[in-house]
């Protein structure tokens, strides 16, 4: 049986990323990855996607507009239903305060725009082995 949820053939990725070009980039990238994707612009609609389709990682833009991502970090990690959901929290911001907040929110790994595909990938595969393992050891 797969590590992933339900009846999925392959881990579902939800990418909330508001710069289309962005978006595509990471999209395509993770589906020729072997990833399923779903896309959010907002922090509101990833809240909603995530209750929905309960995805194996979400890729969380800090940057977003009305409910920034910190935001929708803290509120997807305070419900029992995807609290468990390992978040990637992915910033624009260099300054080393802006990945330590975003941990604080919840985030269980932080990368810093623009960041290789290769190392995104890596994160990625780093946060689904690692909650594999402790769903089942």
């Amino acid at each position: 049986n797969a590590p992933w949820g339900g009846h999925r053939t392959m881990p579902l990725v939800l990418v909330v990323e508001d710069f289309e070009e962005l978006y595509e980039l990471y999209s395509d990238f993770l589906a020729g990855a072997g990833f399923a994707v779903e896309g959010s612009s907002t922090g509101e609609e990833a809240i909603e996607e995530a209750r929905r389709l309960v995805p194996d990682l979400i890729i969380m833009d800090l940057g977003l507009p009305r409910m920034n991502g910190w935001e929708a970090i803290e509120l997807l990690k305070s419900e029992a239903a995807t609290s468990h959901i390992p978040v990637l929290a992915l910033t624009g911001h260099v300054q080393r305060h802006f990945a330590e907040l975003a941990r604080r929110a919840g985030a269980d790994g932080v990368l810093f725009k623009p960041c290789p595909l290769e190392e995104l990938l890596d994160e990625i595969e780093r946060l689904l082995h690692h909650e594999a393992c402790v769903e089942h050891p």
